[in-house]
């Protein structure tokens, strides 16, 4: 008996939007892109430079006078060592949002890395050990400019000692790329995936009234119940939360389209 072809995936031939900030989403859109998708990129969110770079250097070449410090995100780490014109301290270590911002972080020379264990965003830092009880202790937060005051009040709070470095801005496109509106408008797309409320509201913010009507009833994916709260109060109707990590994405998205007809 002949051997069967092994069955399609359910995400091949489907066009995905993927909506990030500049610079990140490069592991996800690989992940699905090897699943059979077409994957469109859009840069929702620009990184351009802080409005002050002499004040986030001159915070960040005081490192290692604090108990640690807390990178929000890849773009984080790389605006951040961008500035820094000095080799990390060793005895400082480096906390991470998430597994993609530790990466980055061990990229960078950063040898002591704490990242949580599977809640991956300001909530999950919270927890680790370090943070959970920093009474007495002082820490870096760096971020963009305008970044959630979560981990700020939570570790002030908690009687801890903190100090922001904003070694980014953050700003929003104008006008969607050429070939995704023509996408768009002639086959579809099939689904859109995002990761922060800002940046689905930056997305909205490119569509003219056709696309509009169109992406909110588009099936969307996110990461976490904060932006699929931030979604539907946007007005999109057909929004899907998964755990955070690529792997869940792409098995939620999985799951979805193998009950979608083509």
């Amino acid at each position: 008996m002949a051997d069967r072809p092994p069955p399609a995936s359910p995400l091949a031939g489907r066009t995905l939007l993927l909506v990030r900030a500049e610079g990140q989403g490069e592991s996800l859109a690989a992940m699905l892109a090897a699943a059979g998708a077409i994957v469109l990129r859009f840069a929702a969110i620009r990184i351009e430079p802080p409005a002050d770079p002499d004040a986030a250097h001159d915070m960040l070449t005081r490192v290692d006078r604090f108990d640690g410090v807390i990178f929000v995100s890849a773009n984080a780490v790389g605006a951040a060592f961008a500035l820094l014109d000095r080799p990390w301290p060793a005895a400082v270590p480096g906390l991470a949002v998430g597994p993609t911002t530790a990466e980055a972080l061990r990229a960078h020379g950063v040898t002591s890395v704490l990242v949580p264990a599977d809640r991956f965003d300001s909530e999950g830092l919270l927890e680790l050990p370090l943070l959970a009880s920093p009474a007495g202790r002082t820490f870096l937060i760096v971020r963009g400019a305008g970044g959630r005051e979560v981990l700020r009040e939570a570790l002030q709070a908690r009687g801890a000692n903190v100090a922001i470095a904003e070694v980014y801005r953050r700003t929003a496109p104008v006008a969607l790329p050429v070939d995704i509106v023509d996408a768009w408008r002639g086959g579809g797309i099939d689904a859109i995936v995002a990761h922060s409320a800002e940046a689905i509201a930056n997305l909205l913010g490119c569509l003219d009234p056709d696309l509009r009507s169109r992406a909110v009833t588009t099936p969307l994916f996110v990461p976490h119940p904060r932006i699929a709260h931030a979604a539907r109060a946007a007005g999109l109707t057909n929004v899907h939360e998964t755990t955070t990590g690529d792997g869940p994405m792409v098995k939620a998205m999985r799951q979805f389209f193998a009950t979608v007809e083509r």
